[in-house]
């Protein structure tokens, strides 16, 4: 029987599949040493609430920090078409574009035919981007540069300035709330990252479940990937093994 397994096959799958758990779990442990080690860098950092207390930890180097407070945009950005204030924008022009395509159809016979079909929709001409430069936090300045964070933009309204052309509008507010993880040395704040609607209490925990959830996570796709490389081995002509 051609799709018949042969113990010399399931030999060699038993084979592949003990190397690659072994490498399985050398990887696992550096996850898991990585997690923990990141875990207790955050569970030992310095906590800052207030203003005072962040520029003094700059003032002392005082290492790994947790700041939790308000980011504010320093430079307001607006438009004249929108009413608000923001830290972003984000512009995007849109033109309704005629389209063509071939499809595939059946008649009453039940026989396939194509034909070219006309079609309207949405088509992205280009994208203007209107972004603050620097940042407030406990009154402490931090340019775009020096701040880990990707402002993220919510649609805010959609202008039609004619029956073909519209601009799509989306916009960040000039405040939020979060928290910034960093390092205070040499009299500055280095390798700061922003981490939006985030509270230092939910921070370590985060970093707390990740020592057990990322070993679940990868378990589970090296178990597929395990899978597939014995199924594949199985499917494939293995006469070699014969010789």
């Amino acid at each position: 029987m051609d799709n018949e397994v042969t113990k010399r096959e399931i030999y060699v799958s038993t084979i592949i599949i003990c190397i690659i758990l072994i490498i399985g779990k050398l990887i696992v442990d550096s996850i898991v040493s990585s997690a923990t080690e990141k875990a207790f860098e955050l569970e030992t950092a310095v906590q800052v609430y207030d203003d005072e207390t962040f520029a003094y930890i700059k003032s002392v180097n005082a290492g790994t920090f947790l700041a939790e407070g308000s980011l504010i945009s320093n430079e307001i950005i607006t438009l004249p078409e929108l009413s608000g204030q923001y830290s972003k924008i984000k512009k995007v022009k849109e033109e309704y574009t005629r389209h063509t395509r071939t499809v595939t159809k059946t008649n009453e016979k039940g026989e396939t035919y194509t034909e070219e079909e006309t079609y309207y929709e949405w088509d992205h001409v280009k994208t203007e981007e209107f972004v603050t430069q620097s940042f407030s936090f406990l009154n402490q300045r931090f340019t775009a540069k020096e701040l880990k964070y990707s402002i993220p933009t919510d649609y805010e309204k959609t202008i039609y300035k004619s029956s073909d052309i519209r601009y799509c509008y989306y916009t960040a507010p000039v405040v939020v709330n979060g928290t910034i993880i960093g390092n205070a040395d040499e009299k500055c704040f280095k390798e700061t990252e922003f981490l939006k609607n985030k509270t230092i209490e939910s921070v370590i925990k985060c970093a707390e479940k990740r020592i057990d959830n990322a070993p679940i996570i990868f378990w589970i796709i090296w178990c597929a990937l395990i899978t597939g490389l014995v199924v594949l081995f199985i499917k494939f002509e293995n006469d070699w093994l014969n010789k």
